[in-house]
């Protein structure tokens, strides 16, 4: 059925978001949800618990998600994992990537990974999630949004 969806639902903006925390997870997902809705955008949010759902998720030929949300601390291979398994398609690694994490990140670039932006979980704002969300879309390609 998730592949019904991601291949022929052009109207909603798809994202996958890799969470381990139930709650977290659920907080971000209707957060994100509420304050498409006040841009009158569709989003739907593919929410997963580590990184090998994520990758099943994605089967040959269907349409890619527009964003990744991804947690670093996963149970089992951890988001670094993940983010290494996109990098070897052509067609994911080019999909931006936020990362919200507890974890502090020395200044380095991330570009190869196409992480857009680093979000602390302890310190971030549902504003912020929002935000950067937008900002990544802009980035890839959707127009129309206003943040």
């Amino acid at each position: 059925m998730l592949e019904s969806q991601l291949s022929t639902n052009k109207e909603s903006i798809e994202i996958f978001l890799l969470e381990d925390d139930p709650i977290l997870s659920q907080l971000f997902s209707k957060n994100l949800k509420k304050s498409f809705q006040k841009l009158n955008q569709n989003l739907s949010i593919h929410c997963f618990t580590n990184c090998i759902e994520s990758i099943a998720a994605l089967p040959a030929g269907c349409t890619p998600p527009a964003l990744f949300i991804l947690d670093v601390l996963l149970v089992g291979p951890d988001g670094f994992t993940f983010l290494n398994e996109i990098a070897s398609y052509s067609d994911l690694s080019k999909i931006p990537v936020i990362i919200v994490s507890s974890l502090n990140f020395p200044d380095r670039s991330y570009e190869s990974y196409n992480i857009v932006e680093i979000l602390n979980k302890t310190t971030m704002t549902p504003q912020a999630l929002f935000s950067a969300v937008v900002k990544a879309l802009k980035m890839n390609g959707h127009e129309g949004l206003d943040g």
